[in-house]
């Protein structure tokens, strides 16, 4: 079995991560202590817990290799000193333990970065919480760990594997220790100047067929720019957006909030529009909340935001994966400028809609990995990221195309349960990147589906009131079902 490697994509966050924008994906669960029959776990009992679960998730035990003067992409390989307990922390609130409190604990453990010397993700419980339709005592769990190592889709499959189906199921997992799969098999590394040999092979390798594999789509992407340009095709976005406060260098701390919302409320709303759907629905919510935020700062600008969403590329049985990413973009106007909910909701469906068939003009699956981890050449995808995060260079330049990300993942379709007590919502909380300082995250369970928005205090110093504007948003919305 050879050494696993990062993709393009991979590599690409990892050149990213700063102390401005470090590049880990947060996720935060909320438990119900109803369901569990036993009192809460310990520290101790949770590393127990889930040491019998972790070779379900190989990619947790596993550090960055960097090649020599990093001529080639990093590998993963087996943490020799890995110790389970160092990554896995247990919090308790003070009293009250409310969702303020829990919001502030989550912005203050996004702020601090990884070590990028060990294995790449960290899980806090926190304990103590009390919050309104959940049993006294419940607790959530905030997972932490690097984009390089997993994207919303991949997520999804490698925390699901920590968890069971059951508040109490039949058979419990067996701690494997001297696992035989061979995804958790010690291999050795080859020495300095083998590595450098396969750098230079690989290098050139890779940039050949990079290069067949764009010069092939290379008209397709011709032809659709100088549609574009002549006006005779629909993007669903607008290279020109407004400078927002949102669109600079993120500061190093962070501001976090979330609400929820039923499922069956976003499909009511999204019945009242042919056409539209459940994400064309959360988008209409966000952009109504920005308008109501910005106006509020006296900011609110003329012309419509933009916005960018990322899109999962996998196929087949790459659906599976636990580890990696393989993602594209969407870029639509979310129309900003439209006062009018129902207007504005019609307008976004026909941009999203536009932006999906442009995107499959585009090949965005293609262009977009690339970008990020140096098209040729990996060490220059690094050096130009380093040098437009030292000069601010996103900053500089301005918007283009987008002000802020919203992504949206389906969450299981299944009940989830951590020692007993089940999974009521799950909140997916994205990086922020240079120049875009404000991104929103739309997940569901089961008939909730919650949205998570995270921004610098800076920028929303009363994350509190942004969810408020969400929720107001969200009610303008409604109204169109109560008139129908």
């Amino acid at each position: 079995m050879k050494l696993q490697q990062l993709n393009i994509q991979d590599v690409g966050f990892v050149y990213q991560d700063s102390e401005k924008t470090p590049m880990h994906i947060n996720g935060l669960a909320l438990f119900d202590q109803a369901t569990a029959s036993h009192p809460r776990m310990q520290q101790e009992e949770i590393v127990a817990y889930i040491a019998t679960r972790l070779h379900q998730a190989p990619i947790l035990t596993k550090k960055l290799h960097h090649a020599p003067m990093e001529l080639e992409r990093p590998y993963w390989i087996e943490d020799q000193d890995f110790n389970l307990a160092d990554h896995i922390f247990q919090i308790t609130l003070d009293k009250p333990g409310n969702k303020q409190q829990l919001n502030q604990l989550i912005s203050e453990i996004m702020s601090k970065p990884l070590d990028m010397d060990k294995p790449l993700w960290q899980i806090y419980f926190i304990e103590g919480l009390e919050l309104e339709g959940m049993a006294p005592n419940s607790f959530a769990m905030l997972t932490k760990i690097h984009h390089c190592c997993i994207d919303g889709a991949s997520g999804n499959n490698l925390f699901s594997t920590l968890f069971d189906r059951e508040a109490n199921p039949e058979h419990q997992p067996v701690n494997k220790e001297d696992n035989e799969d061979d995804d958790n098999e010690v291999l050795a590394m080859p020495g300095r100047f083998e590595m450098l040999a396969s750098a230079y092979g690989r290098n050139s390798i890779s940039a050949w067929a990079q290069t067949v594999e764009v010069s092939k789509r290379l008209p397709g992407i011709t032809n659709a720019a100088v549609q574009l340009f002549r006006g005779k095709i629909d993007s669903g976005a607008k290279l020109a957006v407004p400078l927002t406060r949102f669109n600079r260098t993120p500061d190093v701390e962070r501001s976090f909030g979330f609400t929820t919302f039923s499922l069956s409320d976003i499909k009511a709303i999204k019945k009242t529009n042919d056409g539209t759907t459940v994400n064309d629905v959360m988008v209409c919510i966000i952009a109504g909340a920005l308008r109501k935020f910005l106006e509020s700062k006296g900011e609110l600008p003329e012309i419509s935001m933009g916005a960018m969403m990322p899109k999962n590329l996998r196929e087949g049985e790459e659906h599976e994966a636990k580890s990696g990413n393989r993602v594209g973009g969407l870029f639509t106007s979310i129309h900003t400028d439209i006062e009018d909910a129902e207007t504005r909701l019609k307008a976004i469906s026909k941009s999203t809609q536009a932006a999906k068939a442009f995107s499959n003009e585009l090949d965005t699956g293609t262009i977009f990995p690339n970008l990020m981890g140096g098209f040729l050449y990996p060490k220059a995808g690094k050096a130009f990221t380093k040098f437009a995060q030292k000069h601010n260079l996103m900053e500089r330049l301005g918007p283009v195309v987008l002000n802020t990300v919203i992504t949206n993942v389906p969450g299981p379709t299944f009940d989830l349960f951590h020692a007993g007590a089940l999974q009521k919502n799950f909140i997916a909380i994205p990086p922020l990147t240079d120049g875009i300082a404000l991104a929103h995250a739309i997940y569901s369970v089961q008939d909730s589906l919650a949205l998570g928005v995270v921004s610098c205090p800076s920028m929303i110093d009363d994350c509190s009131f942004y969810m408020q504007c969400c929720e107001e948003s969200f009610a303008e919305l409604m109204a169109l079902v109560t008139a129908a």
